[in-house]
């Protein structure tokens, strides 16, 4: 039987119906953000048992008593990041969240640029920086945080113009594997427009034609070949149709917007996703029903029907997001390994309930090893990552080879450099003891370049060296390793992740 659950009431429609705001840690707690009707702080929900119950924790943020919007989007180390607009100002806002360690303090991501109706979101890249796009009816803007400090805003998008849809709007972001950023809005005309980063911002493109009558906000997702997928619906007469845009990667060309049969009159606010297979899974809304129709290898199936509405039942847009970020363990754990989840607001019996809804085939990966290597100019003091640094996932024979004492391991070569190796794992407790044992062996001995054995130190955010050697000589193993007693807690992250990194200088 599918999961559907009560997540919360009095959530508050306006500031809460725009925008995604449902993630996946890899340890599978699920997160939710919201605004209730009677409390105009941020509030985020989590659930540890596959969304049967939640813990609700309250920010203390006092946003907008108005339309604002809420974006969420999980990392590598399984930390929250949640994206808001804040008071009257409308100011687009943003903090962190995990269970051990609550809310952080609040950051601003433009002091300049107003975010109107719930325009903005929130995406992570390969290294955990945190991408934002926003707008304030005339511009589309974007910033970049990276290692915590954020970047110089950039207005990538702007015009004057009054056209039917009367502003630029309803921006959404996503990356792909090779942190290249797509971002999908609707202009002042509402056409469906794009813009894509690789190590420069394109001018926008327009994906669709005037249409004044389209009625729904653009959704994308990217599947595992990095093409990208956007839906949306627009009125023909009477009724809204669902239309569908593809990019391919491997040619660079985006196809013409097609329209999606239904079997339903109508196709209101759709939202798409991606699984680990390239199953993409539209959910929208219909008369107050919530239907799914899926695409599996180009082919579009028959729509059914998921959530089956009682009058006088009503539902804002449901939502569902697959992100190609994080990888860990080479698994994308935001992505679904079989089915679909997503959250709603059921506003027809006026309490307006926060639900949460899974497919019985819903499955995601759970991981507990997060390995990267790295050659380096210099050596990254914060971490566990750092600036511009892209390390390379290990891949699933490599963790074979990491697991196995055979003798047999995972290269990283350097010249003048630094090459490095990140190890996470996922520990049960905080209090225990943590032990690490790391073999290896370099082509320089251990005597002419230290080899170490750093842990990072969360409560510091620096790392702190535990181990190393001086005295190997080149091409013969040797161990380093330990036992952690004095004060685990403090190298113990979100979710009871711990991370060492191996590494030594190229002479």
């Amino acid at each position: 039987m599918a999961t559907d659950i009560q997540i919360q009431t009095n959530v508050d429609l306006n500031s809460s119906a725009r925008d995604v705001k449902l993630t996946r840690a890899s340890n599978g707690t699920l997160f939710v953000v919201y605004k209730k009707v009677t409390s105009n702080s941020l509030f985020i929900a989590y659930s540890t048992d596959s969304g049967l119950t939640w813990d609700e924790v309250d920010s203390g943020s006092l946003v907008s008593s108005t339309d604002i919007g809420l974006a969420l989007a999980i990392d590598s180390q399984d930390i929250v990041h949640v994206a808001y607009t804040r008071s009257s100002t409308s100011t687009p806002k943003y903090r962190q969240f995990t269970i051990a360690g609550g809310w952080t303090a609040e950051e601003t991501i433009s002091a300049t640029t107003t975010s109107k109706d719930g325009n903005l979101d929130i995406a992570i890249d390969s290294v955990d920086d945190v991408h934002v796009v926003f707008n304030d009816n005339v511009n589309i803007s974007y910033n970049k945080r990276t290692i915590g400090t954020w970047g110089t805003e950039s207005s990538l998008f702007s015009s004057e113009s009054v056209g039917n849809n009367g502003a630029n709007k309803y921006p959404k972001i996503a990356i792909d594997s090779n942190n290249y950023i797509y971002i999908v809005f609707l202009d002042l005309l509402a056409e469906i427009k794009y813009l894509k980063y690789t190590s420069f911002w394109t001018a926008a493109v327009s994906l669709s034609s005037t249409q004044s009558d389209l009625t729904a906000l653009p959704s994308i997702a990217i599947d595992s070949a990095d093409n990208v997928h956007i839906m949306y619906a627009r009125a023909n007469t009477l009724n809204d149709l669902l239309y569908y845009i593809k990019y391919t990667e491997s040619t660079d060309t985006w196809a013409a917007a097609t329209q999606v049969p239904t079997t339903s009159i109508e196709a209101n606010y759709p939202t798409i996703a991606v699984t680990s297979s390239d199953v993409l899974n539209v959910v929208y809304h219909y008369a107050n029903d919530i239907y799914l129709i899926q695409n599996t290898a180009g082919i579009w199936g028959s729509d059914s029907k998921i959530i089956d509405a009682i009058t006088p039942q009503a539902y804002t847009q449901s939502y569902i997001r697959s992100t190609v970020w994080p990888v860990i363990e080479a698994s994308h754990t935001n992505t679904a390994t079989a089915g679909y989840h997503f959250t709603l607001i059921d506003n027809g019996s006026g309490v307006n309930i926060l639900r949460y809804y899974a497919s019985t085939s819903f499955s995601a990966p759970t991981v507990d090893e997060n390995y990267h290597r790295i050659e380096t100019a210099y050596l990254p003091e914060i971490g566990p990552f750092s600036g511009s640094l892209v390390p390379t996932l290990f891949t699933g024979s490599d963790y074979t080879k990491v697991d196995d004492d055979d003798n047999i391991y995972v290269d990283q070569t350097a010249t003048d450099d630094y090459a490095i190796f990140y190890f996470s794992n996922r520990g049960t407790y905080d209090t225990d003891d943590i032990e690490v044992e790391w073999k290896g062996k370099s082509d320089i001995a251990t005597s002419t370049s230290t080899v170490y054995l750093d842990f990072f130190n969360y409560n510091t955010r620096a790392w702190q060296n535990i181990d190393s050697d001086t005295a190997t000589a080149a091409g013969t193993e040797f161990i380093l390793g330990t036992f952690v007693t004095y004060q685990p807690t403090v190298f113990y992250g979100s979710n009871l992740w711990v991370t060492a990194r191996v590494y030594q200088k190229a002479q």
